[in-house]
């Protein structure tokens, strides 16, 4: 059984020579990138906002600043968003084993 999931990531930089950023990603399939079944649910179990920073962080390797700037929002609240991401995560697997 194949678990399919299409994430619209929407980001308000726009493209151009003055961007820090060649590649905006505009949807990620997370079939290709999360196989594990227990770690797929707790993902899903994330907001739609962590998730989008979790995915900018770790599949697009972009910094707080970079997340930040592109979202409109401090950095700070990425930071956060980023940690409570994390233990909801955690917590999900934890539970799940």
């Amino acid at each position: 059984m194949a678990i399919e999931q299409t994430i619209e990531i929407e980001l308000n930089v726009e493209s151009g020579p003055n961007t820090p950023y060649e590649f905006i990603p505009k949807a990620i399939d997370f079939q290709e990138h999360i196989s594990d079944f227990v770690l797929f649910n707790s993902f899903n179990r994330l907001t739609v906002n962590q998730k989008r920073i979790l995915t900018l962080f770790y599949f697009h390797q972009m910094t707080d600043t970079e997340i930040a700037s592109s979202l409109g929002v401090k950095q700070q609240s990425i930071f956060k968003s980023r940690k409570n991401a994390l233990i909801k995560l955690r917590e999900g697997v934890k539970e799940n084993v």
